[in-house]
């Protein structure tokens, strides 16, 4: 059926992939039916704002659409808004452009509003409240580096607190993954939206500062995926010339530089109805740092970490400079470590369920990550100097970073080399994340305190 469903896509020519699924293929056809400027209300996996194979979806609005309204849950009780369901979900309202009459510049001087959710409705009373609240309200503009908006526009019914929402030019939006919906708290979602333009927000100041910012592919390539080591390989505890980081625990990865825990060996035969792989191929894309290719963020210490020596994994994806130097290795890894690089790596996550992420490879390919080859001779030495000196100390799980003192020890060596301000506040703010702590945001609520809200008209 799945080879069925990716013929008649083909035949078809519809803007969808089957690999994501029913969701991407009925949108297409959906927009088939849609007249111009009539719009379009849907609720379907997370994985749509940042996934690659939701890509050709993203892409249908972005040539087609003005889009309006994305809703995203951040209740740890219910990340979705099916009812059969405990994968995370979104909802998006679009408008379809209105033909030629529309130009693109016209489309993208809309803006798109992001609503994220601390509590999920939990009957049509709730979300009748909520809607009618987010209507009366106004979205906080994300700002930009040139003029900083510190303005929250809350979702606030009698006492209690039920999320925020803000507002990103529909023009910047269509051009990058919709992170807007990435973070339940609007600071978290500024700062990720102005680091990826190497500014760091900060709160209450008028001024940014300038952080050297680059995507990682232009500074690094990522080594082989999990399937074609195992097409090439089997997975050996006798040692070998090809070492691995096989796994990930977080009881086991507990520091930045880690070594490999077990061995390679190249296979004599393919695998059963698998094709060969050449080891000549796959070996030289060996790196030392690794960046994991799927976590469970409430759980894990380390989202990257370095090994002495080249090695390959199945569930990290292995980098290599372009340039090689042990000090720039040393030093991304430690970043993307850092709040400012483990708040980047979160919000391009590709969502599952919750906590449960993903990070596919030409998501981490595109990665703002900090460009070391833009630091000067002493900074790379001051920070490589640092990672010796943090490397090989125990790092708290990610929902314990507020108060780990090895993670405040690496945000400080970056805060000083780069000049930049304590990030103490941040690290607090992006632990007390639902993503990564699995805890809910603000107050539990109680059905009567938001139905005494509801207002009912007699037609």
């Amino acid at each position: 059926m799945q080879e069925e469903l990716a013929r008649r896509v083909k035949t078809s020519k519809l803007a969808a992939s089957s690999t994501a699924g029913l969701g991407s293929v009925f949108t297409a056809v959906a927009d088939k039916h849609l007249k111009d400027g009539g719009r379009i209300a849907l609720v379907l996996p997370a994985a749509l704002a940042t996934g690659v194979a939701w890509e050709k979806t993203r892409d249908l609005f972005r040539h087609g659409y003005v889009l309006e309204t994305v809703v995203a849950s951040h209740d740890p009780t219910r990340w979705n808004f099916s009812e059969n369901t405990d994968l995370s979900e979104i909802l998006l309202i679009a408008r379809k452009r209105n033909g030629q009459s529309e130009s693109d510049q016209m489309m993208a001087g809309h803006t798109t509003q992001f609503i994220n959710l601390w509590q999920n409705p939990k009957n049509s009373a709730h979300a009748l409240a909520l809607g009618e609240e987010i209507l009366r309200g106004a979205p906080a503009p994300v700002g930009t580096s040139a003029k900083p908006v510190h303005g929250l526009s809350e979702i606030i019914i009698g006492a209690q607190k039920y999320g925020e929402t803000l507002e990103i030019p529909w023009g910047d939006v269509r051009q990058s993954p919709w992170i807007g919906c990435s973070f339940a708290q609007t600071n978290l979602v500024r700062t990720a939206w102005m680091l990826r333009r190497g500014y760091l927000y900060r709160p209450g100041r008028n001024e940014s500062v300038e952080v050297p910012i680059q995507a990682l592919r232009e500074i690094a390539s990522l080594g082989p995926d999990r399937r074609d080591i195992a097409d090439g390989f089997t997975v050996s505890n006798s040692h070998t010339p090809f070492p691995a980081l096989i796994g990930h625990s977080g009881e086991l990865i507990r520091t930045i530089e880690t070594l490999p825990n077990k061995w390679l060996a190249p296979r004599t035969s393919p695998a059963k109805g698998r094709p060969a792989r050449d080891i000549g191929l796959l070996w030289p894309r060996a790196g030392t740092v690794m960046i994991a290719e799927r976590s469970r963020l409430n759980t894990q210490r380390a989202l990257a970490v370095r090994l002495p020596e080249r090695g390959l994994s199945n569930v990290w994806w292995p980098v290599r400079l372009h340039s090689e130097d042990e000090r720039a290795e040393k030093v991304i890894a430690m970043w993307l470590n850092s709040t400012l690089g483990l708040l980047t790596l979160i919000a391009h996550r590709v969502p599952t369920e919750g906590s449960w992420v993903q990070f596919k490879k030409p998501t981490i390919e595109n990665l703002p990550i900090l460009d070391v080859r833009a630091l000067s001779e002493r900074q790379l030495a001051q920070l490589a100097g640092s990672y010796e000196k943090l490397a090989s100390m125990d790092l708290r799980t990610i929902p314990n970073m507020a108060d780990d003192p090895v993670r405040k020890a690496v945000d400080e060596a970056f805060s000083k080399v780069l000049g930049l301000p304590h990030l103490d506040s941040l690290r607090a703010e992006l632990a007390a994340e639902p993503v990564i702590c699995n805890r809910a945001l603000g107050f539990e609520v109680t059905a009567p305190a938001i139905e005494d809200q509801l207002q009912f008209e007699l037609i």
